[in-house]
């Protein structure tokens, strides 16, 4: 099949799709018709979704208590700007709290026009990967360093584990294709309790120590 059509001008209705095959040996032509519908919400449309999502997500932190307000927002913390973590810190009362968290998640909707936040959503699955594979005795997987570059960067794209070895420590090598061209994040059990410290990364924010090996 070679070209195609850009629905992107359509308008919301009922549209026909009409195909059209030849085979080039044979002289042959099969034809289809089908029909699809085609809806693209309205800007007020999606305002009213958000509006309704806004104020559903207000009256679910209205439930929680301060001390499960502030372990939500410490589950966030490597999404915050250092001016949000500033603000929630300066909060005095458990309404601005709630309000706060509600409008933190509403800010990183990626698509408002969906009655679920999807980005909450992802954020959470990592964590709850995260506390289902990198909790140890010391800590939850989530204040882990694996934890960590996990939240905050997502899903690796290849991983490379090394288990001990004579000469060398359990670890890990995590890469990922789309940060800065591909950068690397090394962690190590270096105190052989399940605890992987990132010891060296080729992206620029992280720590950076060349010689890790030799740790």
């Amino acid at each position: 099949l070679i070209g195609g059509s850009n629905v992107v001008t359509l308008n919301s209705d009922v549209h026909f799709l009409n195909l059209r095959f030849t085979d080039n040996q044979t002289g042959q032509t099969l034809e289809k018709r089908k029909r699809f519908t085609l809806y693209k919400p309205s800007q007020e449309d999606v305002d009213q979704i958000s509006s309704m999502t806004s104020r559903l997500m207000t009256a679910y932190y209205a439930k929680f208590s301060e001390k499960e307000l502030d372990e939500e927002f410490d589950k966030a913390r490597y999404l915050a700007s250092k001016e949000e973590k500033e603000i929630y810190k300066n909060l005095g009362n458990i309404t601005g709290k709630a309000e706060f968290l509600s409008d933190f998640w509403r800010r990183r909707d990626r698509d408002p026009a969906t009655p679920q936040n999807e980005y909450k959503a992802d954020y959470f699955q990592l964590l709850e990967f995260a506390d289902t594979h990198f909790t140890n005795k010391i800590k939850p997987g989530w204040k882990s360093d694996r934890g960590r570059i996990l939240l905050t960067y997502g899903r690796p794209s290849e991983i490379e584990r090394s288990p001990m070895e004579t000469s060398k420590k359990p670890h890990e090598i995590w890469v990922y294709n789309e940060l800065e061209g591909g950068s690397m994040f090394v962690f190590c059990d270096m105190k052989g309790f399940g605890e992987f410290e990132l010891l060296h990364s080729t992206y620029r924010k992280e720590l950076s120590q060349p010689d890790w090996e030799r740790l």
